[in-house]
């Protein structure tokens, strides 16, 4: 199917062209891009051409071919599944053509850069790292066409930056990174580059390796909690207990001195707590071990509660003073009561647990 005439005026529109800036820009007259885009008449090749160079777009997308995108699908599976093989120059030849055949095809641009990208580590090829930084900068300026959520301005520039990093221009590279450093997406390749370059000043360097660590833990917790609670729903109890007691146990093995209180425990507390939650579902005798060990770090943690970080292993000495926060409320016991909340045989239990301890106390 051809659309030209409204491909036209909607390309047109995403460049912020007025009929008269795009009839300037061709030379030809105002009614002339009228016509063209009321459908009333059709501009002959070369201004087809040369219009679709304005746009950034390939001819195929002006005109409006549908066979384009079938096209473009087969020579990306085809490119796919050669590097896969590891028929890198053969990749190389197939996209070079596709680049040819549809160069403002963002599609085909950006994998270009990706196949350049693994190519020069692949063949040894420096000199193909530099063909990657013009591929991703000429997807950036394709970035309208893209469809793929996962792809953005701030994550080519990420690619770019890395691209320099394989250069050996690093300074470039970190200068890059630190641009587009959105939510600390860059904090560990940051910190790993300053590396590579013999950091020349440490306390550069530690606030990227504190933040990143501190991301990575969150990271960890979310994905686990995320995915816990999709054991519980499918009901996949031992997959749910197997998930948390992982996660229990780089918590308790990140602190430094066992003896002392750390912000993690309180974390340990709550884990232990929806540990019993999904032994108690699967009719498991643990959820009562699991229980008195949600007490054990609760009572421990709200004792001497730790906010700050300086009892965590990775962490640098410039974080100590760096205070914890989490949604899981005040107290560790708090947080234990949060997970138990809905299902009220636990929080007996759990409460004939604390009375009976106070009693030994008294």
């Amino acid at each position: 199917m051809i659309r030209l005439s409204e491909n036209i005026s909607k390309y047109r529109k995403e460049k912020q062209m007025t009929q008269e800036d795009l009839a300037s820009a061709l030379g030809v007259t105002f009614a002339a891009v009228s016509k063209w885009e009321r459908g009333v008449a059709t501009p002959e090749l070369s201004l087809i051409v040369r219009m679709a160079g304005l746009f950034d777009i390939s001819t195929d997308s002006l005109i409006g071919y549908e066979i384009e995108d079938k096209n473009i699908k087969t020579l990306i599976d085809k490119t796919d599944k050669l590097i896969a093989s590891k028929k890198y120059q053969e990749a190389l030849n197939e996209i070079n053509d596709a680049l040819f055949r549809y160069p403002n095809n963002f599609k085909i641009v950006y994998l270009g850069a990706k196949t350049y990208y693994i190519a020069g580590f692949k063949l040894d090829k420096k000199e193909y790292f530099k063909r990657c930084i013009e591929l991703f900068e000429r997807s950036i300026l394709l970035i309208n066409q893209n469809d793929d959520n996962e792809i953005n301005e701030v994550s080519i520039q990420g690619e770019i930056a890395q691209c320099y990093i394989s250069l050996g221009e690093i300074d470039k590279g970190i200068e890059i990174f630190k641009k587009y450093n959105v939510n600390g997406l860059y904090n560990a390749a940051i910190a790993y580059s300053a590396m590579l370059d013999g950091v020349k000043n440490k306390i550069d360097v530690e606030p990227f390796i504190n933040n990143s660590i501190t991301t990575l833990f969150s990271n960890l917790t979310l994905t686990i909690v995320s995915s816990v609670d999709y054991y519980k729903k499918t009901k996949k109890y031992d997959k749910a207990i197997d998930s948390l007691l992982w996660l229990k146990d780089i918590f308790i093995n990140s602190k430094k001195d066992n003896n002392k209180s750390a912000y993690y425990d309180k974390i340990v507390a709550y884990i232990y707590a929806e540990a019993a939650l999904c032994a108690y579902y699967k009719k498991d005798n643990k959820a009562n071990e699991y229980l008195n060990l949600a007490y054990e770090y609760a009572t421990k943690f709200d004792k001497d509660p730790v906010f700050k970080l300086d009892n965590i292993k990775l962490y640098t000495d410039t974080y100590k003073d760096v205070y914890a926060v989490d949604s899981l409320g005040e107290s560790a016991m708090e947080s234990v009561y949060k997970a138990l909340k809905d299902e009220k045989v636990l929080l007996q239990k759990f409460e004939k647990i604390r009375g009976e301890n106070n009693e030994k106390k008294d």
